[in-house]
């Protein structure tokens, strides 16, 4: 009893080779999806949100700071 590939292939016989053409259809099918266009998209996406995250955390810093102070001094100061 083998590990791997050879112990799902036993019920049909001896094992079979892989090599790089049995991956031609799954090559060819990932190369036609992901163009430059499509990883500038993606990055682009990603930038955007991580600066919009940014604004985030510093707004919401912000806002408990402020809280605080009012909380501490008795008045509101923006």
């Amino acid at each position: 009893m083998g590990f791997g590939l050879t112990m799902l292939a036993e019920g049909a016989g001896a094992p079979a080779v892989v090599s790089a053409s049995d991956f031609e259809g799954i090559t060819t099918a990932l190369s036609t999806q992901i163009n430059v266009t499509t990883i500038v998209g993606v990055l682009s996406a990603c930038i955007g949100a991580v600066v919009g995250i940014c604004f985030l955390y510093w707004g919401i810093r912000k806002v408990v700071r402020m809280m605080m102070s009012a909380l501490k001094r008795g008045k509101l100061k923006i």
